[in-house]
């Protein structure tokens, strides 16, 4: 019916002006959008996690050991007889013990008696000496014992370049000092001196 359908020239020209202005609201909200984003943080997947700590905690290895660790000792803590022997310079003394009395109880000086022969066979004889002094006049006594029987004889010690001797009349020829194991020693008399030999054993055949 129509064949033709023409606009009026203004009603176009509105139409384009709209056009404009909508493609400009469009384009300020896109970069606005961009905006943000760039200024947005990162997202939690790319920031480190608030939640990780170190713990303090020391582990069992790395703990003192009571039963290991040296404990501290108090000064002063030693006992009573060690407090007694420091006398104050670090260095503990002990009390020296008494010497053994060179004095017999009658008041003679103590000397040494040393056996220095015996035989085996009857008659027994020995011969000894005594090497703390140098004189004459004391009496050298040797003693045979087994049991309850004991053996005696006497002699004149003999001042020599080493002490004094014994050997003269120190001889045993007695039906009972029969054969077998016998304990014997040596004595020594003088008016200032006394001693007695250790005990030696001696087997007679």
């Amino acid at each position: 019916m129509f064949s033709h359908l023409r606009l009026p020239k203004t009603l176009a020209i509105t139409a384009s002006a709209t056009a404009v202005a909508a493609l400009g609201l469009l384009t300020t909200a896109c970069a606005h959008t961009d905006a943000n984003m760039a200024n947005s943080p990162s997202s939690p997947a790319a920031s480190p996690s608030a939640s990780t700590s170190v713990s303090a905690t020391p582990s069992s290895d790395a703990m003192p050991n009571s039963e290991n660790s040296p404990s501290a000792s108090p000064q002063g803590s030693g006992t009573a007889h060690e407090q007694d022997n420091d006398p104050g310079d670090g260095v503990a003394r002990d009390t020296p013990a008494p010497a053994p009395s060179q004095t017999a109880q009658d008041g003679r000086a103590k000397v040494s008696v040393i056996l220095t022969r015996w035989s085996t066979s009857r008659p027994f004889e020995v011969g000894g000496l005594i090497t703390d002094i140098a004189e004459q006049g004391g009496t050298c006594t040797l003693t045979v014992a087994r049991g309850e029987t004991s053996l005696r004889a006497s002699g004149s010690g003999a001042a020599g370049p080493n002490g004094v001797n014994c050997g003269d009349g120190l001889s045993i020829d007695d039906a009972a000092l029969s054969a077998g194991t016998w304990n014997v020693t040596l004595s020594y008399s003088s008016s200032a001196y006394v001693g007695t030999s250790a005990t030696q054993e001696v087997t007679l055949s």
